[in-house]
């Protein structure tokens, strides 16, 4: 073991952040299109979606009242048997058979 960390996140993390950054009336549509391009240089492995993955989602959302975007996070970190850093306390609090880790308790 090196010691190291892999990030891995479902390529919709990319619009999320982009969306979010959207509504920071402090940038600047320069900042925006910078932030935007800097997504593609973090050291993050973005995820595309698979059939299954959207499926497993899909359903996973419904009992647990989420999003499947939230839900699509939940199957990535169970596919890659990872744990799920999240700053979203709901998201955390709704799924605690899912091994989620709150940021704020890092």
């Amino acid at each position: 073991m090196t010691g190291e960390t892999t990030l891995t996140a479902p390529i919709l993390l990319v619009y999320e952040v982009t969306n979010a950054l959207r509504h920071n009336p402090s940038l600047t549509p320069d900042d925006l299109e910078q932030a935007a391009h800097a997504l593609y240089t973090i050291a993050i492995d973005l995820v595309p979606p698979t059939q299954e993955a959207m499926a497993k989602a899909a359903v996973e959302a419904r009992p647990l009242n989420i999003t499947v975007y939230d839900a699509c996070y939940l199957t990535l970190s169970r596919q890659l048997d990872a744990p799920l850093v999240t700053a979203d306390a709901r998201l955390a609090e709704k799924a605690p058979e899912y091994n989620v880790i709150r940021l704020d308790t890092l």
